[in-house]
């Protein structure tokens, strides 16, 4: 361990009382009260022993030996008698109610840290809980391996029970359908789960087909997942780690992290996609209001050609002419406009996606 640099120490802090100073005092020998003063300095503060530390700035030690009275170049005599130094520690232990790190007090900061992790797994935040709670507790801080691997254990348990609880109501068909997310679409090398992460685009009739479409491919996999005993924080971070790991990732994590994973990703997105849905249709519907009479008239037609194009077996040019155009070529220009493709092309581009939802897209799209 190492304390601040010179430039975080706030050196301010480090003032001692009346009292610590009739306390150091007694001490004889100038070398022997600024180590003390030393010791005590770096304990209240900073929670640590002075034999855990590699380095102490200049600067602190001029401004321990000032309010001592002594002169800062006799500390390093201090550091030659291992004894004095024990000694002294077992004096400020006792005199300012200090604890050792005992077997009693890691199963107590395995406790405190066990409710910290369930609500925040990540890693360095948990070793930060854990430091500050030793200090405030006056327990003197262990060696940080003993640190990391009590905030390793409490996470590890935190997380076997949140995977539990996202899980233990999938059943065979549900775990499936999840395998399945990791797999390529068919006819395609994307994977699902890469479809289901790409942004709809712009706020379109298109953007809001392609969000109905994803939300019905998760309400397939039919979750009903009780999270009332998961912090919202948890959720999120497995949500984010579904939304950057690869499926090559996900097949390297065991069953339960990989499917709470997926599950807590699905949930999030749910209502990601949701509220994208919402917003789409907002803006449409206050554009709809926006436009003229014959614009209101062209994007209707537009809709209910492209229903007719996905739900029915008829050419373009029929479609065309059954909704009212007279001009193939303006038909064609307009389509492109509206929906970013030419008609054949936009049909296809859906078509590469459950054929079975079509109809029910067509028609959300054609609401807006």
């Amino acid at each position: 361990m190492q304390i601040p640099s010179d430039d975080d120490w706030d050196l301010g802090t480090y003032t001692f009382s009346q009292h610590d100073l009739d306390i150091i005092n007694k001490h004889r020998r100038d070398h022997n009260r600024l180590g003390f003063a030393v010791q005590l300095a770096i304990l209240r503060y900073l929670g640590w022993s002075l034999s855990d530390l590699k380095h102490i700035p200049d600067s602190v030690i001029s401004y321990i030996s000032k309010q001592v009275g002594v002169a800062p170049d006799v500390f390093p005599l201090y550091a030659q008698r291992e004894p004095t130094r024990r000694e002294h520690m077992e004096e400020i232990r006792q005199t300012y109610g200090y604890r050792n790190f005992t077997l009693r007090e890691y199963r107590f900061l395995s406790n405190i840290m066990l409710n910290f992790s369930f609500e925040n797994g990540n890693y360095m935040y948990l070793i930060r809980v854990a430091l500050d709670e030793l200090r405030k507790q006056k327990i003197i801080i262990p060696g940080m391996t003993t640190i990391e691997r009590v905030v390793w254990e409490v996470r590890q348990r935190a997380e076997e029970k949140i995977y539990k609880m996202l899980i233990s109501s999938l059943s065979v068909e549900q775990i499936d359908k999840l395998e399945n997310i990791l797999s390529p679409m068919p006819e395609s090398n994307k994977t699902y789960l890469a479809w289901l992460r790409e942004v709809p685009g712009t706020c379109s009739p298109d953007a809001f087909l392609k969000i109905i479409e994803k939300l019905e491919y998760i309400r397939k996999v039919q979750l009903q997942i009780d999270t009332k005993g998961i912090h919202p924080n948890r959720l999120r971070q497995l949500s984010k780690i579904g939304a950057r790991y690869e499926p090559q990732s996900f097949r390297r994590f065991d069953d339960p992290k990989k499917y709470a994973t997926l599950v807590a990703y699905l949930l999030d997105l749910t209502q990601d996609l949701t509220d994208q849905a919402f917003e789409i249709h907002d803006r449409q519907i206050l554009q709809l209001h926006s436009l003229s009479p014959i614009q209101y008239q062209k994007q209707l037609r537009l809709q209910e050609v492209r229903r007719i194009l996905l739900t029915d077996d008829i050419d373009v040019t029929s479609a065309a002419f059954e909704v009212g155009y007279e001009s193939l070529t303006q038909f064609n220009r307009e389509y492109k406009r509206f929906f970013g493709l030419p008609p054949l092309k936009d049909i296809r581009t859906i078509g590469l996606h459950a054929k079975g939802n079509l109809h029910e897209s067509a028609y959300a799209g054609k609401i807006l």
